[in-house]
Parts: C-alpha cells; structure tokens; sequence
C-alpha cells in the first residue's frame, strides 16, 4: 500500500458568475478546470448567483455542488474568474482559502492571488507585474487555454481536408450578444454561389433565440442552403471537425478553433475582443472583419465567397494550419500540473510544469551528461541536432506529455510519460485496459539524492491515477530499482516495473 496520493484530496472552489449581459464564457471555462480536477479527485464546487444557474444549463447538469454566495468555510484553492472581482474580494477571501488562482484577460486592475492565468494569445506576463504580488505565478498565452479533452483528443486524430468548402459552422457563444447569429444567417440567405451545410449553435437562454429560429426557419423555407440549429449543444468540438468554415467571435471558441485548425471568419462583438482579433489577424488564424456594429453584407459576402471558392483550398490551408501552431490544447493540463505538489525529504517543495522550447539547451545538456546516460536504453548521447529534432517532436507528440521537474522552483528534471497501448504489453499487464502509460525520469546530477525522484513518481501518480504506470530500468541501476519498490511499483522481471490504477481508501494507493 502506498500512499502517492494526499491524505486528504484537496478542496477547489470556483467563483465566476453568468448572465445574458455578461455571457456564460467565464462559467465554461471555469467548468472544463473543474472537471479535471474531478477526474483527479480533487474535491470541487461553485460559488455564484441563482442567475447563473438559470443561464448555464451545462453548471446545471454538471453535478458539482454550487454555492449561492461569495464564500466559503474553508478552501485549499479559490479559483476566480470574475471581471467585477478584485483585490479586495481576494484579500478578503484570505480569510478561508489557503491559495488563490485569478482567470483574467483584461490586465486593467490589481489582484490578490498565488498563481494568474490569462490564455490570450500574445499577452506578456509583464502586463500583469505590476497588478500581481511579487510572488504570483503568471502564465500568459494561449498555450493555457482551457479546452475540454475531447478538443485535445480530437486534434490528435484530425486529418482536415481543406480542398472541401461546403460546410459552415456559425457560432457566437451560449447568448448570442448583439444578434450576431441572425445577422449573419441574414447575409449568408445571399449567397447563392452554390447550396451549403449550415450548422448553426447557441444556447437555450440566447438573448435573441426567437429572431435565431426566425432566420434559420428562412433559409429551410428558401430550400437551397441545408441548415440545422443546435442549442446547448456538447458535441460542438465534433462540429468543429466537420466544419470547412467557422464564423464566429474572439471569445474562449478562438482557442478551440485553433485548437482544431479550422478557418474561421471573426467579428468583434465586444472591446476586450479587439486585442485577441488583431493577433489572431497578425498570425494569419483568422480573417478579421471588425466590430459587427460596423459589418456591411457585401463586404462580409466578398470575403465570405473569396473563402468558400473551390481554388481557395491553398487560402484555408494556410489560415487552418496557422490556427492550430497557436493552440495543441493541453492547456487544461499545464495548468492542472501546477496545483500538484509533493516535499522532498528537505522539506522543499517538488513540483511539475510542460516543458517549453525554452528548455530545449538545459534538457539536452542533462541528456548528454555521462552520469545520466550511463543507464538509459541508448548509452550514446545525441548531437544538438538529433536532441532539437527529438525535443521539439516531444512537444507536438499526441500521445507524449515531457514535464519539467522543478526542486523549490527550479528545474531539476525530466518526467516523461508515453501513451501505450496495453494490448501489446500483456507480458507485463495481465488484464489490459485501453491505455498504459510508460515512465521515464532523470534528476540533474547535481541534485541526486534528496527524494526529488520519489516525489516526481509520486506526482506523476497523482497526475495519471486511473491507468497502469510502467517503467524499464536496466538491470545494474540498482539506485532506480530500489527507487521504483519504494514507491510501490511492482517488479514484472529484471528490468520492468508497474503500478496499478489507484483505488480511493483513506487517502492511498494500492500498487
């Protein structure tokens, strides 16, 4: 029995709100974080309004607890997501919450917290610095966005044709602000270049769903474009894979978007939008046709048609594969990573984070280190060349996750885990399930020998409870294999280790 789990799981507690004013984007996002934490077993509810819960079917459904209030008793970790939330609600929360994480994307006011995230793509660290204490963690940039698994695990095995251009997906969020929707069903009636797929989603709370059903009731009664309405939705990752074409606003859809490299006509619909456009603009992801105030049919028609034409294949490829280099949707995971931490028998903390091309130089310098080397499978150390092209196609690799190890805030390591499939290691598994994760770890030598390594297992457990873990370890590293038993691995031969799925019982594993 071994306890790589916390003897008491932590407690997350989230505060964001919704309303046909402000939308629901804060309360999805809010919503895909806790349930990784869910999955990890983290104990999770809510702080908002009755409105809120009249607005987000989705928090409605979700099961997690949810709190009409400001507070709470007591909280490992208060996330908060609010733009009406500042300084002084965190301050005041101190009271009840050990730590405190802030979701924000405006930079326009101070803030209490621990750890800040804002996924807007080309937003500096430093536009927070002087909102932020001294101490709080900032992680800025759309490699943070808060996508659901399914998005990941869809880009994994997308293989989008761009030569097609027949079906288009619109979608401008849960409300529908400014009646985007049905503008833009209303200039697309015009288009008459040949009959198309249209799939149109919004929520059952839209501000405007009556004139929505309106205009979609239009274009079935014109019989020439195809068109189906989707309210409240789950499935629109899978709609975003089968779209040619997405017109929609620069909220939280951006990111998954990009995340499925699907072209995508923007409109702004609100002035925190306009930083996200035009950067998305300047990378080429989107085409930016401004504020919606503005929008006229014929220009928005020129470019729509410009798009949709069948030698523009080249035109959306590019815009598609642009969007998906901004966004491999693992930012639920980065930030996951960061509430996971474990002590070293200093008594100094271990913990792990993604690693980034920035690590690239100090991971290849421990990797052809002849201390480290001398019990990997392959002894030789590589070349500069051979370590970029192996470490950046870790990073894109969809069934590899590369961590940092980090000793009291500081690299220390790597932690590598790679999906396998369990069919093909039944010498090791005896009663496969769908997926196996192989270990590989490597402390820096100077840093040996002060519990780094347990802890990094341990973590690496908390991180992947539900699936068999596994490791090779050469038979004369006998550091390791005394390592991998202390842990509660079990030894499979010579050289191959496992540790079972973790059941829940008092706050432990069973290797």
């Amino acid at each position: 029995m071994v306890k790589n789990m916390p003897e008491q799981m932590p407690v997350i507690v989230f505060r964001c709100d919704a309303s046909p004013h402000i939308g629901t984007g804060h309360v999805m996002r809010c919503l895909t974080l806790a349930q990784k934490f869910k999955e990890r077993r983290f104990h999770v509810s809510f702080l908002s309004t009755q409105e809120t819960l009249e607005t987000v079917r989705a928090l409605r459904e979700s099961g997690f607890p949810v709190h009409i209030g400001n507070e709470m008793s007591h909280a490992d970790w208060l996330v908060v997501d609010h733009y009406g939330l500042d300084k002084s609600y965190e301050s005041a929360a101190r009271r009840w919450t050990k730590n405190i994480m802030v979701i924000d994307d405006l930079a326009d006011r101070a803030h209490d917290c621990d750890l800040l995230m804002d996924q807007t793509y080309g937003r500096d660290p430093s536009d927070y610095k002087a909102l932020v204490p001294e101490t709080c963690k900032i992680l800025a940039g759309a490699q943070y966005a808060l996508l659901r698994k399914d998005f990941s695990r869809l880009r994994q095995t997308l293989d989008r044709d761009f030569s097609k251009a027949q079906r288009v997906l619109i979608s401008f969020g849960g409300i529908n602000p400014k009646g985007a929707t049905e503008y833009t069903l209303s200039m697309i009636r015009g288009y008459k270049e040949k009959s198309l797929d249209i799939d149109v989603v919004t929520g059952a709370g839209a501000l405007s769903l009556l004139s929505v059903k309106d205009a979609v009731a239009a274009i079935e009664n014109d019989g020439f474009h195809k068109i189906t309405l989707h309210l409240d939705t789950p499935h629109i990752a899978n709609l975003m894979v089968q779209a040619d074409l997405c017109i929609g606003a620069a909220g939280a859809t951006s990111w998954e978007r990009c995340c499925l490299k699907l072209p995508t006509i923007a409109l702004e619909l609100a002035d925190n939008q306009k930083l996200v456009l035009e950067n998305l603009e300047k990378a080429g992801a989107i085409y930016n046709m401004g504020s919606v105030d503005t929008l006229k049919a014929p220009d928005f028609l020129e470019v729509f048609s410009r798009l949709m034409a069948p030698n523009s294949e080249t035109l959306r490829q590019d815009m598609g594969q642009k969007a998906g280099a901004l966004c491999h949707g693992q930012g639920t995971d980065r930030v996951f990573c960061l509430f996971l931490k474990k002590m070293a028998k200093s008594g100094r903390s271990v913990s792990l984070r993604f690693a980034d091309e920035e690590d690239c130089r100090t991971v290849f310098e421990w990797q052809t280190n002849p201390q480290i080397r001398k019990y990997a499978r392959n002894p030789r150390a590589p070349s500069w060349e051979e370590h970029q092209t192996w470490f950046s196609s870790s990073l894109d690799h969809p069934d590899r996750q590369l961590f940092i190890v980090e000793y009291d805030g500081k690299a220390a390591g790597v932690a590598r885990l790679d999906k396998k499939d369990a069919k093909e290691r039944q010498d090791i598994i005896q009663n496969p399930t769908a997926d196996i994760y192989e270990i590989s770890i490597f402390i820096a030598p100077d840093l040996q020998g002060q519990g780094i390594a347990a802890a990094t297992l341990s973590l690496l457990r908390a991180y992947e409870p539900e699936a068999p873990l596994i490791a090779e370890i050469l038979p004369d590293n006998k550091a390791s294999h005394t390592l991998f038993r202390r842990a509660g691995f079990t030894s499979v031969n010579t050289s191959w280790y496992i540790s079972n799925p973790c059941t829940v019982e008092k706050g432990t594993c069973h290797a």
